[in-house]
């Protein structure tokens, strides 16, 4: 039976190493003299096996740094999958630096390594070096399945009030033995990778996940990462946040049919609520399932930045008409004429100088539309009126359903205003024309 490794075994307690021949080896990895340190790898006296393994650390280390691939990847094999275990003194693993310096081959290569240890490490040791969700982001699809295979199902485990939501706990340096500590871990764990999962696209893996959860757990929050080619990424999020982000539907469904209600205003500091990140992702059916079990007049939720989903919405590349008129479906009247981002209404955003100039009008007549007529004689911004900004910008449709939606005294006393400017004909046309009063089925 093996033992378990723990941190104590895996600490680097050694003495400083030969520093002349340390130095000369970690010139060699610099310049990209290669067979130099390999022969020295292959050194066969049984005393400086320990001197080898030691120096390989450290090389290993320089070669990831200066992205010498073919060395790192032969320094990782020639290690045991202890030795990439150690933490180094400037701080982080090696599987750690690879993935922040974006030497993903070589990081894939670690964790193939490192799995060769998995049934020995304590659960703790998983958790501490990001084992499963560093494995999804890389896209290692085989060993992201052997690890999900391995969990069990811990929805029926006995959890306290707070199961997951405490700070991940230190590394131990004795045997787990608190059954409440063991616990912790192995749901840390499984969440842990659930949003790992999620984020990265693997929806069959994620359910699974999901249904060896106890629902306590879903109220927590988890790191996971994203590389690609030029950039690393790291964000501390919910499950259903992250599974909203990338718009992933069936996870976002099968939690939000687990959590209920209470999930519509689970908020995070950075990312505010779910339906913000559905509103950033563009994904409507999401917007739905969480806007259906939002309690009754909760209205649009607002974020640490004083944003709601539906500006969220209004400033994506990708504006969507259909996804702003189920938001603004969703807002309360209230909701529509409050200023949030820099003092601005929805409409007063949309009509924001550079705001996309394809959908400016589409957007602001949805708001007109919706707003109550006495709110449309608000300013659009200090002492500018809506009328005089959709003059400024040149927005004839905005200006003709403004005309439609105002009530007619209003419109005439702020055309009256205008009408004084160098304007154009269609403008000059447009505030001279008489605003017929509405009936009062088209007022209700």
């Amino acid at each position: 039976m093996t033992t378990p490794i723990h941190t104590s075994s895996i600490a680097l307690m050694e003495p400083p190493p030969d520093v002349s021949t340390l130095r000369e080896l970690e010139a060699a990895v610099i310049i990209g003299d290669n067979d130099r340190v390999l022969c020295f790898l292959a050194q066969a006296q049984p005393m400086d096996a320990f001197v080898r393994k030691r120096h390989a650390r450290q090389l290993l280390r320089i070669a990831l740094s200066v992205n010498n691939k073919e060395l790192a990847q032969a320094l990782v094999r020639f290690l045991d999958p202890r030795d990439l275990l150690c933490r180094y003194r400037g701080g982080g693993t090696a599987l750690e630096r690879a993935c922040t310096d974006l030497r993903l081959d070589t990081a894939r290569l670690i964790l193939e390594r490192l799995l060769e240890l998995s049934e020995e490490i304590n659960p703790d040791c998983l958790l501490d070096y990001q084992i499963l969700p560093r494995a999804a982001a890389l896209k290692c699809d085989s060993i992201v399945a052997r690890i999900v295979a391995r969990i069990p199902d811990l929805s029926a485990l006995p959890t306290t009030h707070t199961p997951v939501f405490l700070p991940q706990l230190p590394i131990s340096l004795e045997p787990i033995t608190d059954p409440l500590r063991i616990n912790h871990s192995k749901l840390q764990f499984a969440y842990q990778g659930l949003v790992a999962a999620t984020a990265a696209g693997y929806t069959d893996l994620a359910q699974s996940l999901l249904a060896k959860l106890p629902v306590e757990c879903l109220r927590s929050t988890a790191v996971y990462e994203t590389y690609d080619n030029d950039r690393y990424a790291t964000e501390e999020t919910p499950a259903l946040h992250a599974a909203a982000k990338t718009g992933n539907t069936a996870v976002a469904e099968a939690i939000i049919q687990r959590c209920g209600s209470e999930c519509y205003h689970h908020f995070t500091t950075l990312s505010g609520t779910a339906l913000h990140c559905a509103a950033q992702s563009g994904s409507i059916e999401i917007c739905k399932l969480l806007l259906n079990v939002a309690p009754s007049g909760a209205g649009l939720p607002i974020n640490s930045g004083d944003s709601t989903p539906l500006h969220i919405a209004l400033v994506q590349p990708d504006c969507k008409l259909e996804l702003i008129e189920l938001l603004s479906d969703s807002a309360t009247p209230s909701g529509l004429k409050e200023r949030t981002v820099g003092g601005y209404t929805p409409l007063g955003w949309c009509m924001l100088r550079g705001f996309k100039i394809d959908k400016r009008c589409e957007c602001a007549k949805i708001f007109i539309r919706k707003m109550d007529p006495d709110a449309l004689t608000a300013p659009f911004f200090l002492d500018q009126s809506y009328l005089a900004r959709a003059i400024e910008v040149d927005a004839l449709e905005i200006g003709q359903a403004l005309r439609h939606y105002m009530h007619p005294a209003d419109f005439n006393q702020e055309a009256e205003k205008l009408r004084a400017q160098s304007l154009s004909e269609e403008w000059q046309s447009l505030l001279l024309e008489i605003p017929r009063v509405k009936s009062a089925a088209e007022a209700e």
